[in-house]
């Protein structure tokens, strides 16, 4: 209960405070951070076995600018609980979202891909003003109160959310009702027996299975979502086809496409992505 009730004062708080005063604080946030590093050696780690060929200052400085990137993310992600559509609309939007539409008017599913860079929280709130209909898939909070209070301000524009768990359920009803299915799909799987390795960043790799087996099991077509953040609060979401058809590749060879795909927008913008998260964890055997 006490949690529950500092997390809607924190909501309330950010709702009633306008975007640019957002901003300041997001620079405060970002300042504090720096005094008190946050999981400072795997950030540092994480950059290092990427960018081998930068210096300790050079990787210092992408720190920096990934908690500044932190703490925007936090800050944007929470004023998204209480955004009206107009607001919304404004501030994100998604380009040839018609590549999706149109396997939707033909009753295709189809699943999307995105990785943790820019702000894919406020990517999936906004994605159902652009599609007729879209499926987010998630890890629910453990806190029940809070989860409820999550899944009803997501869905606010129109996201229906699915449980992790009830995934093989979820896309079981993909034939019958045509979705745009949204996975956020580069971080480190829960298993190592099912996991598909790949190179991403010149290193092996696990990931998820999850896009390339349901893909290929129910023909889905699937698109890789490129997340560009703009100014303060603001980005554009690009999509592109990866594949029109998963069962006509080899095993894997999707899962790498959308890998190398997302490595390639990292190099442009390293700081966009979430670095502090442990995505290593194990040896390939």
């Amino acid at each position: 209960m006490i949690e529950y009730g500092f997390f809607r004062l924190i909501i309330a708080f950010v709702s009633i405070i306008p975007w640019s005063l957002l901003r300041f604080l997001s620079f405060i946030s970002a300042f504090l951070f720096l005094l008190f590093p946050y999981r400072e050696n795997v950030i540092r780690q994480n950059l290092k076995r990427c960018f081998p060929e930068k210096s300790d200052q050079e990787v210092k400085f992408l720190q920096k600018k990934y908690y500044q990137f932190l703490c925007r993310l936090f800050w944007e992600s929470l004023k998204g609980f209480s955004i009206s559509e107009d607001e919304a609309r404004k501030r994100f939007h998604f380009q040839h979202s018609e590549l999706v539409t149109e396997y939707l008017n033909q009753g295709h599913s189809v699943i999307g891909l995105a990785g943790h860079y820019g702000n894919w929280e406020l990517g999936a709130l906004s994605s159902g003003l652009f599609f007729s209909s879209v499926t987010g898939l998630y890890k629910p909070v453990k806190n029940k109160r809070i989860d409820r209070y999550i899944r009803q301000k997501r869905g606010k524009f129109g996201l229906q959310l699915g449980a992790i768990q009830h995934t093989y359920r979820i896309f079981a009803k993909s034939q019958k009702q045509p979705s745009f299915y949204l996975l956020v799909a580069d971080q480190q799987p829960s298993t190592r027996e099912k996991a598909i390795w790949v190179s991403f960043f010149k290193q092996d790799t696990p990931c998820l299975h999850g896009a390339e087996m349901f893909g290929k099991k129910y023909e889905m077509p699937v698109v890789f979502i490129d997340i560009q953040p703009q100014s303060f609060g603001y980005y554009v979401a690009d999509i592109s086809l990866l594949s029109s058809n998963p069962s006509d590749l080899q095993k894997g060879a999707l899962t790498q496409k959308f890998m190398s795909t997302l490595e390639n927008r990292i190099r442009q913008h390293p700081e966009y992505w979430l670095w502090s998260h442990k995505r290593w964890k194990w040896d390939k055997k």
